[in-house]
């Protein structure tokens, strides 16, 4: 999709694009796709020869996807269409190369400078391909495509299938926009076309949702069930009393933190000084936490639960 971005965007874009997938094609027919071979040769192949992928992008844009996975013996042939602009065909004479002037966008999710040090792809090659080098992240670190790609898909997809769906529900959006998505694009685009194929509204809905994607909503309820559960379990295994406490300082806690305290462990010091404010809350002497305020929050109404504890008087502090 990069690619054809690129092409479509270039002077270059009323002539042709070719788009060959390197893991895709079986080794032993990879030569003849991509340079074609004169007839006559061994391959037994059909009258008049084949023109190759290459040729067929002849002034326009040739994309080449998953380069780490073509044969040496090819790469050194890539090298000298990209030095010398020639195609040399299966089965011809190196007197009789075929011209060609062709833009060459290659891609991999391999490490390639790792390839060469283990001696499987050429340093040459390397460096003629790496002229403007640009990293795509991969989709689960760029969440924010998503919507869009999901709504280019559906668009490519209606028009192929027949279909009339709007969008995808907020459910649906928020699993796929959660999803990791190690397949990437591809597999976002395969998603949205298995989903498309099984909708009966006009709206795409977790009913037709990949049970693989689906199942990240199980073990995500499921997770923070058992955090719950897990919580619930600490708490009563303390005592009463303990509980309370606790709860009693999570809520000055809260409260010196909304009215612009500074909650503190007792350590006898007396009363804590607020740009010459003194105004002191002291829980009593068990509870182990002092909290000082603005003396502005005299007139603010607390918490029924901290008022409980809490006398707020002036300058006082009460122990």
């Amino acid at each position: 999709m990069f690619a054809r971005l690129i092409h479509t965007s270039s002077p270059r874009s009323a002539k042709p694009f070719v788009a060959v997938n390197c893991a895709a094609i079986p080794e032993s027919l990879m030569e003849s796709e991509l340079f074609g071979y004169e007839e006559g040769d061994s391959l037994k192949a059909r009258k008049g020869g084949k023109i190759g992928k290459i040729q067929l992008a002849n002034h326009g844009t040739f994309f080449l996807d998953e380069i780490g996975d073509m044969p040496l013996y090819l790469q050194a042939k890539l090298l000298r269409v990209l030095n010398d602009k020639k195609v040399e065909r299966i089965g011809n004479s190196s007197t009789s190369l075929i011209n060609v002037d062709v833009r060459i966008i290659a891609a991999t999710n391999q490490n390639l400078e790792e390839m060469i040090e283990r001696k499987e792809f050429r340093e040459d090659l390397y460096y003629r391909l790496n002229v403007v080098p640009l990293r795509l992240p991969p989709l689960r670190r760029r969440p924010d495509d998503i919507p869009f790609l999901i709504q280019h898909f559906i668009n490519k997809y209606n028009k192929i299938l027949g279909k009339e769906i709007r969008s995808a529900s907020a459910s649906v959006m928020e699993l796929m926009m959660e999803y990791q998505w190690p397949g990437n694009v591809r597999e976002l685009e395969n998603c949205i076309e298995y989903m498309m194929t099984f909708e009966k509204t006009q709206v795409l809905s977790l009913e037709v949702m990949p049970q693989k994607i689906l199942s990240l909503k199980n073990e995500t309820t499921l997770n923070a069930s058992s955090h719950i559960v897990s919580k619930m379990d600490e708490t009563e295994d303390k005592p009463l009393k303990i509980r309370l406490q606790e709860k009693e300082r999570e809520i000055l806690k809260s409260m010196a933190v909304r009215y612009g305290g500074h909650p503190t462990k007792d350590t006898g010091e007396g009363n804590l000084q607020d740009s010459g404010y003194q105004c002191g809350l002291l829980l009593s002497k068990n509870r182990g936490l002092t909290a000082t305020f603005d003396k502005k929050v005299s007139n603010v109404r607390l918490e029924t639960t901290v008022v409980s504890y809490l006398r707020l008087k002036g300058r006082e502090k009460y122990v």
